[in-house]
């Protein structure tokens, strides 16, 4: 009689249970441990010309028209795929971006599953990697995030003047990954307010030997440590993360949003 009463039980619960994927990781604890690949999760082509060392050495190149092509590999799933799909969804509904499925464009993003999580900043103009792992840290805010790096946006915490904001504990850093808590000069929106909670910025323990000490502190006393970063947790892009990517695309200001966030559920 029990049996009989779980077995419909059960086979309302599977669903629910399947349509949930928890990452076992995140970009922020070194899952993508490649020479390649800085800050945890940019990838950085080898460079194999002078014109390569000359690209770096510039600001970030940006999608034409802000028109993003694309292909998604055919080894995700259905609700892997979705969930690509949605985090594009989400970016288009609050700026001038778009992505397109890939015709025969030479620039194009290839998303695929890898080692981890990972993409280029700005465009190559050839095919470029964007690896989401699933299995390993793939999360709706980490589909988003890549995104947004594919777009032209940097990690908020690497800004140059990012020391006025925070103060990173070298001594709880992974000595290896203390390369990841580099400045650059290439973030092109540093009149804009320093963003705690940008879905751009890093975890109060990201690359930490001990996932409960702090290898970045905020500065402004007002700013709790688990807010950094709290849009990536919260599967949402700040207001001010979509005021950078409309300004670098020059997106029209009137657009509405219908939220001060874009936010997915």
């Amino acid at each position: 009689m029990a049996a009989a009463f779980l077995w419909p039980l059960l086979l309302f619960l599977l669903p629910s249970l399947s349509s949930e994927k928890p990452a076992s990781a995140n970009i922020y604890t070194g899952t993508v441990d490649m020479p390649d690949v800085i800050e945890g999760d940019i990838y950085m082509p080898p460079i194999t010309s002078v014109s390569d060392l000359r690209a770096r050495t510039k600001e970030t190149p940006l999608w034409p028209g802000g028109v993003v092509h694309y292909i998604i590999d055919d080894a995700f799933d259905s609700w892997e795929k979705e969930e690509i799909l949605s985090a594009m969804q989400q970016i288009e509904s609050v700026s001038c971006v778009q992505f397109r499925e890939r015709a025969d464009e030479e620039g194009y993003i290839h998303i695929l599953s890898k080692q981890g999580c990972f993409s280029e900043v700005g465009m190559s103009g050839l095919r470029q990697l964007v690896s989401l792992n699933f299995e390993v840290c793939a999360t709706y805010g980490t589909i988003v995030h890549e995104l947004l790096h594919v777009l032209g946006l940097w990690h908020e915490q690497s800004r140059a003047d990012r020391d006025r904001y925070v103060r990173v504990v070298w001594n709880n850093v992974v000595p290896r990954f203390k390369a990841n808590f580099m400045k650059t000069n290439r973030v092109p929106y540093l009149e804009e307010d320093y963003d705690y909670e940008s879905i751009m910025h890093y975890f109060f323990n990201a690359f930490s030997k001990d996932p409960e000490q702090a290898t970045l502190v905020p500065k402004n006393t007002g700013v709790e440590l688990f807010n950094l970063g709290l849009a990536f947790k919260e599967n949402r892009m700040t207001k001010v993360d979509i005021h950078k990517l409309n300004t670098i695309y020059h997106c029209p200001t009137d657009k509405p949003v219908g939220h001060d966030d874009a936010h997915h559920e």
